[in-house]
């Protein structure tokens, strides 16, 4: 808990030193960026994989690569994709200390998100504040699909400017990093509808069919198709509180139908972003009946991080933004603190090696 406060007090006092609307940092917003991650980074290379749940698997997992050739290790762990396969394989090349799992995930995960934020938040402090108040603290244990998210960010430029072979070779990466990102392969030809009625009308109609059809459809994947076996225990398994993320989600999007309006004349990255509010607010309807996609909807919950800053930053009256900036912060952190996500079984014992 003392990192959290640590890093929630950092990041707001940096990000007000570095002007909390981000106006004034054409310039040196990269800096300000670099400057405001940096702890969240240390915190990455220098922590305790023995402190936490997860990371001793992959720490064992290490260990046994070191001993092996790069064809031997399917049968040391059937249980990784062949991404996470072949980059143990090579980090145990590189050095012989389980560290470099820790120093290497935390060096992509920051430079995915550190580059999507200078480039789509114009509010960097707010956008840091929700990620360590939501994705921060799992990613430094659940270190494969973490690192499968940070390379979705980097598909993002790719979606905008319609590469779809620079997107492909993205999602390639994740997936073999972790499996379930191929729930944001949809996303490219997504961006593609238009945000009309419509489009709004088709959604309502969408949500409740999903939602009723949605825990039988995916036992029926997961009974069909053999490489879903190890994520079998998702569906008991209720790690993300469906309901709650339901509710922050909807108010997300009443929020930014307010301050976007009218929504059908977003364009870029501001539109890609909602509508990947759209879908995580989908998921989250099924995530009712079906907890595994608490944690498919982590590669479009990310969203967050952007489409609040962005929506905060249509807001003319100063007074009034920083005051919504400031509740927008003060939610998350409460939530963060709710739902133990610093105090938890995960972290509650989380130490650095220093």
């Amino acid at each position: 808990m003392g990192y959290f406060i640590f890093l929630v007090g950092y990041t707001i006092v940096v990000g007000c030193l570095c002007n909390i609307e981000g106006k004034k940092l054409k310039d040196k917003k990269k800096a300000a960026v670099v400057l405001l991650l940096v702890p969240y980074f240390i915190v990455y290379a220098l922590a305790d994989g023995n402190s936490m749940t997860d990371t001793p698997s992959y720490i064992e997992f290490f260990e046994q690569a070191r001993g092996v050739s790069f064809q031997g290790l399917k049968e040391v762990n059937a249980y990784f994709e062949y991404g996470w396969l072949l980059l143990t394989y090579l980090l145990s090349r590189i050095s012989h200390s389980p560290q470099i799992i820790f120093f290497f995930i935390g060096s992509l995960i920051i430079y995915c998100y550190g580059k999507a934020v200078e480039k789509y938040s114009p509010i960097p402090g707010l956008s840091i504040i929700i990620f360590l108040c939501t994705i921060y603290p799992q990613s430094l244990y659940v270190l494969r699909q973490h690192s499968a998210i940070a390379i979705i960010l980097l598909s993002l430029p790719a979606i905008l400017n319609r590469d779809i072979v620079t997107y492909l070779v993205c999602m390639i990466c994740a997936i073999s990093l972790h499996l379930s990102a191929i729930v944001f392969l949809p996303m490219y030809w997504l961006y593609s509808v238009k945000l009309n009625k419509k489009f709004f009308v088709a959604v309502l109609i969408v949500i409740p069919i999903f939602s009723f059809l949605a825990l039988g459809f995916l036992n029926k994947i997961i009974d069909q198709f053999a490489f879903f076996s190890h994520y079998g225990s998702y569906l008991e398994e209720g790690e993300v509180g469906n309901y709650t993320a339901f509710l922050i989600h909807l108010i997300e999007l009443l929020l930014c139908l307010c301050l976007l309006h009218p929504v059908s004349e977003v364009e870029t990255a501001t539109k890609l972003f909602f509508l990947m509010l759209i879908v995580a607010l989908l998921l989250d309807v099924v995530g009712t009946r079906a907890p595994i996609t608490g944690r498919l909807n982590m590669y479009y919950s990310v969203s967050d991080i952007f489409i609040l800053p962005i929506a905060c930053s249509r807001i003319r009256n100063p007074n009034l933004r920083i005051v919504c900036i400031c509740a927008i912060c003060l939610c998350f952190v409460i939530k963060s603190i709710i739902s133990e996500s610093w105090t938890g079984n995960s972290l509650g014992s989380f130490r650095l090696i220093i």
